[in-house]
C-alpha cells in the first residue's frame, strides 16, 4: 500500500461500517482480525451470527476470538474454513 497502512473493515449484511481497525501495512491480516472481532464485541449487545471473510484471515488467534465471543464456526475452526472464516476484509481508498 502507498501510505503503509491496512483497513480492516467489519460491515453488515447491507454493507453498513460496524468498525474499522487500522494497522500498520506490515501486519499480518491474521493478527489484525482478532483485535477487529474483540473490539467490535466489547460494546454491550452486540452479535455476530455468521461472518464472511478473505482466507487471508485465518489462523488459532482468531479462532480463539471466535470462540470467546460464542460465535458459532461450522465444522471446526472458522480459521481453516472458508467463506465462513473471519471476521475482516482489505479495502483501498478509490482515490486519484
Amino acid at each position: 500500500m502507498r501510505d503503509g497502512r491496512k483497513r480492516h473493515v467489519l460491515t453488515g449484511t447491507f454493507g453498513q461500517l460496524l468498525e474499522v481497525h487500522i494497522t500498520p501495512a506490515d501486519v499480518q491480516d491474521s493478527v489484525a482480525a482478532p483485535e477487529l472481532l474483540d473490539r467490535f464485541m466489547a460494546e454491550p449487545g452486540r452479535l455476530l451470527k455468521l461472518v464472511w471473510a478473505d482466507s487471508a484471515y485465518q489462523g488459532p488467534a482468531l479462532a480463539d476470538a471466535f470462540a470467546r465471543h460464542g460465535i458459532p464456526a461450522p465444522h471446526g475452526t472458522p480459521a481453516k474454513r472458508s467463506p465462513t472464516a473471519p471476521a475482516t476484509s482489505r479495502t483501498k481508498p478509490n482515490v486519484r
